[in-house]
């Protein structure tokens, strides 16, 4: 399989590059060329991971190489863009989140896939972590969640737009709701003197589960955690921290009629290998090339993240609502912002 990439920043560093490395030789890959505005970040990558050419405009490798699948890693702005440009090439995708800014570029997204035909794959790696990967499983052996929270911490994150990191949580939820339909959402928003906001959510899925999520870029640490309550049971489970960037192990614990019954760390070693399978890129990238060499869909495409760009688009314009059925509207929810006195 002859692969490309658009985008050599931190991300492909860090993530990508070795877990493609790691299985090359496994997907019988051939790294054929990766591409980057700047030089020294495609040329270091390229001799990193030894990929065979470089770069600095897409549309040139994607006219000059047959590549067969490429990554798109490129910042969000940039990422709608490439990503329509290399389902027009023919080649499979995949795009590391969000797949889109808004309900605009979504739709591109999904238009463009359909014409083309073309394999694609979201990467929320939530999904493929192995802590929730476990609570899902657990959650539909209770029957479901009755009620789950989500908070998303950082610290000193003074993002202009912290939305398009939220949308991990977002998503997380989902994915632990079996992709229910949201029903109508309420959110919260506090204005920091640094002009970064702190995100709150509540509202219900189509089903009837309760759900909160806050997403704080300027708490006093770095942290996901995920709180679930079925009737008489209940988990909190701390991702570890190299779910997201490297860290602290994270921590599982389950408790049922008032016992604590289960308790171990997540995530507590600390080499490339561990840290790729913890933070769910492997399974990611595992689910995405299966599904090439078997000739099947990905699971997780635009189509199905679409719900998830539209709620990061309403938090984004602080919307103070968006009512049930808001995936079908021809337009998004008003763009207003809820006072402190309303939070």
């Amino acid at each position: 399989m002859i692969i490309g990439v658009i985008g050599c920043g931190g991300i492909a560093q860090a993530w990508y590059g070795p877990c493609l490395r790691r299985m090359k030789r496994r997907f019988h890959l051939s790294f054929a060329a990766c591409c980057d505005i700047d030089p020294n970040r495609r040329e270091r990558f390229a001799d990193e991971f030894g990929f065979a050419h470089c770069y600095a405009d897409y549309r040139d490798m994607l006219a000059k190489e047959r590549l067969q699948a490429v990554y798109v890693l490129l910042p969000p702005e940039h990422a709608c863009k490439a990503a329509l440009a290399v389902m027009g090439s023919g080649a499979a995708c995949l795009m590391e989140k969000p797949p889109g800014l808004d309900r605009s570029q979504i739709d591109q997204l999904i238009a463009g896939a359909a014409t083309h035909r073309t394999p694609h794959q979201v990467a929320f790696n939530r999904r493929f972590t192995p802590a929730l990967r476990e609570l899902k499983r657990r959650l539909e052996e209770a029957g479901g969640a009755q009620c789950l929270r989500y908070e998303m911490c950082r610290h000193n994150r003074k993002d202009t737009d912290f939305t398009i990191t939220a949308i991990h949580g977002i998503d997380a939820l989902r994915f632990l709701l079996g992709d229910d339909d949201l029903g109508t959402l309420d959110f919260g928003y506090r204005e920091m003197a640094e002009g970064c906001p702190l995100y709150h959510l509540q509202g219900r899925s189509r089903t009837g589960t309760l759900l909160q999520a806050a997403f704080l870029p300027l708490a006093g640490y770095d942290r996901e955690r995920v709180v679930a309550h079925t009737e008489n049971r209940s988990w909190i489970v701390d991702l570890p921290e190299n779910s997201f960037g490297p860290g602290a192990a994270g921590r599982w614990r389950e408790y049922r009629d008032g016992q604590m019954i289960d308790s171990y760390v997540t995530g507590a070693k600390r080499t490339i290998a561990d840290t790729l399978v913890q933070c769910g890129i492997e399974g990611l990238n595992e689910d995405f090339l299966n599904a090439l060499a078997e000739n099947r869909t990905p699971s997780l495409g635009f189509r199905q993240t679409r719900l998830s760009v539209l709620v990061m688009e309403a938090m984004r314009k602080r919307a103070p609502r968006l009512e049930a059925g808001f995936e079908r509207a021809d337009k998004a929810s008003p763009a207003t912002m809820k006072s402190d006195e309303e939070l």
